[in-house]
């Protein structure tokens, strides 16, 4: 797991890294407030389901990204 931090020690995103690429899960604290994690949405892999939610969990929408090589970009 990568973990990153603000200037205070706050985490602002961590993700799990293998061989140079992005694996989920996926967590990041957005400055607005909002949170934005990405969950695997199948079990191979090839499915990312991205959240946007409040600060007191709400979902406030949702994104399904497919790949065939496990490659993401992540959107804010």
């Amino acid at each position: 797991m990568m973990y990153f931090f603000d200037e205070a020690g706050d985490t602002v995103k961590y993700y799990k890294r293998v061989k140079g690429e992005i694996f989920m899960p996926y967590k990041q604290w957005l400055p607005d407030g909002r949170i934005l994690p990405g969950t695997y949405g199948n079990n191979n892999g090839t499915v990312v389901v991205w959240r946007w939610l409040t600060k007191d969990g709400k979902n406030l929408k949702k994104q399904v990204q497919n790949s065939k090589d496990r490659t993401f970009v992540v959107p804010q």
